[in-house]
C-alpha cells in the first residue's frame, strides 16, 4: 500500500522538460514558417507575377526557359495562349534542326521524309500566326532555316 506520496526524481524530470520545450519550440517554428510560406505562394504566384515571369523569358528569348515555367507551373489558361505559340513553335524549330542534323549525318533514309514535315511545320506556324506579338519570333524561325 502507498501512503500517498510521491517522490519525483529531479534529473529525469529536467530531461523531460528539456525535451518539451525543444518539441514545443520546433512546432512553433514549423508553424511559422508554413504560414511564411503560403504568404509567400499568395503573393508570387498571382496571375500577374506569373505573366511578369513569363514575359521575362519571353523578351530574353529563352523559350526553353519559359517552356519550363509554364509547364512547372501548370499555366494552361487563355492567359498564357501566347507564350505557349512561342515555345510550341521554338519547339518546332528545335525538331528541325535535329533532322537537318539527321539528314545531313546520312545515318536515316526517313531523315529526308521528317526534315521536310518538320521544315513545313515551322513553315506554317509562321503562316498561322494568331498573335501579331509572335509574328516576328515566328518569322526568325523560318528566315534562320533558310540561312542555315
Amino acid at each position: 500500500m502507498s501512503n500517498g506520496q510521491y517522490q519525483v526524481n529531479k534529473k529525469f524530470f529536467i530531461i523531460k522538460l528539456i525535451v518539451a520545450v525543444f518539441f514545443l519550440l520546433s512546432l512553433v517554428q514549423m508553424v511559422t514558417e508554413g504560414i511564411e510560406e503560403a504568404a509567400w505562394d499568395a503573393r508570387y504566384h498571382s496571375t500577374e507575377n506569373m505573366i511578369r515571369q513569363c514575359d521575362e523569358d519571353y523578351y530574353d528569348r529563352d523559350f526553353y526557359g519559359l517552356l519550363w515555367y509554364l509547364k512547372l507551373y501548370d499555366l494552361y489558361d487563355d492567359d498564357y495562349d501566347i507564350y505557349w505559340e512561342t515555345v510550341n513553335a521554338y519547339n518546332d524549330y528545335v525538331r528541325w534542326h535535329a533532322w537537318k542534323g539527321t539528314l545531313e549525318s546520312g545515318e536515316m533514309p526517313e531523315a529526308v521524309q521528317k526534315e521536310a514535315e518538320a521544315r513545313q511545320k515551322v513553315e506554317d506556324n509562321a503562316r498561322n500566326c494568331e498573335f501579331t506579338k509572335n509574328q516576328k519570333i515566328l518569322d526568325g524561325f523560318v528566315e534562320a532555316m533558310q540561312t542555315e
